[in-house]
């Protein structure tokens, strides 16, 4: 025979072996359960509202499409055996700042304007140009409710920011070169000062050039010494003069 008392003690440690966590999510699945049950209406009005302004929006807001053209850049190009290098300082930032500047933007809308009637403006569109965390290489993205402008838009784009580039490394080769040749015309010009004042010089002491002022320097020297001995050979003719 079954003995009741038993019973009762398994059950109960059976009911103490459950983990507190998974009694309290049974007890909040009970409670929603019934939540549900008792409100289901209202669950279902605010789903169908739900759908209804997502479709509301989808079909009232004009479609919006994406695209985008990746680009590397670096600080330095070599030339032949030369290296030019830009500058370092904040570079990266700099090219961002290149690529969505004005000047590039009207150079790109300039072009795409040819694919366009006068009568069909541009689309409105938004740009951005992303680094991402290291990495050499940049993206450019595009977004407009014109899918075409915006496949356009991305293959112009890298074009005109590398001719915006060079134009700004030529400009900075040129300043550079005027730079030097406006140092060579100062230095050239000291140069001729040094040599007029050189000239002046040896007019003046009568010598012109420093070798020939070593030259006669050394025939000052070597006269003098020859007078000196040649008064040495007087003074021992006297001395046998006198014996």
């Amino acid at each position: 025979m079954d003995n009741p008392l038993k019973d009762m003690v398994d059950r109960a440690e059976n009911i103490i072996s459950i983990p507190a966590d998974q009694v309290n999510l049974a007890l909040y699945l009970r409670r929603y359960i019934k939540i549900a049950s008792k409100r289901w209406g209202m669950i279902a009005l605010c789903t169908v509202i739900g759908l209804a302004i997502g479709i509301f929006v989808a079909l009232k807001l004009p479609n919006k499409y994406q695209a985008y053209s990746t680009i590397g850049v670096v600080p330095s190009i070599e030339v032949g055996s030369a290296k030019i290098q830009e500058e370092s300082s904040n570079y990266y930032e700099n090219q961002l700042e290149y690529m969505t500047n004005a000047s590039v933007r009207a150079r790109i809308e300039k072009r795409l304007a040819s694919y366009y009637s006068s009568s069909n403006e541009i689309p409105k569109y938004v740009i951005r140009a992303i680094k991402p965390p290291k990495k050499s290489f940049y993206k450019l993205v595009v977004e407009s409710g014109d899918f075409d402008f915006c496949k356009l838009y991305a293959q112009i784009w890298p074009e005109e920011f590398l001719r915006y580039k060079q134009e700004l490394r030529e400009k900075s080769i040129e300043t550079t070169f005027s730079s030097l040749k406006k140092d060579i015309m100062f230095y050239t010009m000291r140069l001729d000062q040094i040599r007029s004042n050189m000239i002046a010089f040896q007019k003046t002491h009568n010598v012109a050039s420093a070798r020939e002022m070593g030259n006669a320097a050394q025939q000052r020297l070597d006269k003098a010494l020859d007078e000196l001995e040649q008064k040495k050979a007087e003074l021992m003719m006297l001395k046998a003069m006198t014996k």
